[in-house]
C-alpha cells in the first residue's frame, strides 16, 4: 500500500473482543466506511485484538497522514474513553510532533445521538 492521497486519516476504535467474529465485523465496518467515503479509515482495538491503537495510528502516519482524527466507538465517557484512549493518543502524538491528532468524545455526546436513538423507537 502506498501513501494515502489524503493528508487526513481517521482511526476508529472499538474495545476488542475475545470473539474473532466480532473483531472481523468491526474491521469490515471500517473498511466499508473507507470505501464508501473514499477516506482513509483504519480500525483499531483498545485491547484483545489487533491492530492496537498505537499500531493503527502508526499506520496512518506511515501512509502520510498529517492530521489524524481518532473516533472512539464508546457510548459513554467511561475509563476507556476518558483515560485509556487519550493516554495512548498522547503517547503517539509525542512520537510524531509534526502530525496533529484530534480525539473525538464518546458517542453519547454527538449532537445527533438522541435523534439516532429516536429512530430505533
Amino acid at each position: 500500500m502506498g501513501k494515502t492521497p489524503h493528508p487526513k486519516a481517521y482511526v476508529m476504535i472499538a474495545h476488542g473482543s475475545r470473539e474473532a467474529e466480532s473483531n472481523r465485523a468491526f474491521l469490515s465496518v471500517a473498511s466499508r466506511l473507507a470505501a464508501s467515503t473514499k477516506k482513509p479509515v483504519i480500525g483499531a482495538f483498545l485491547e484483545l485484538a489487533a491492530p492496537s491503537i498505537p499500531e493503527a495510528l502508526g499506520t496512518a502516519v506511515r501512509k502520510g497522514a498529517r492530521e489524524i482524527v481518532v473516533i472512539p466507538l464508546m457510548l459513554f465517557p467511561g475509563r476507556h474513553a476518558v483515560l485509556d484512549i487519550p493516554t495512548l493518543v498522547r503517547e503517539t502524538a509525542r512520537r510524531h510532533p509534526k502530525v496533529r491528532f484530534h480525539l473525538k468524545k464518546a458517542l453519547a455526546f454527538h449532537p445527533r445521538f438522541l435523534s439516532f436513538l429516536k429512530e430505533l423507537l
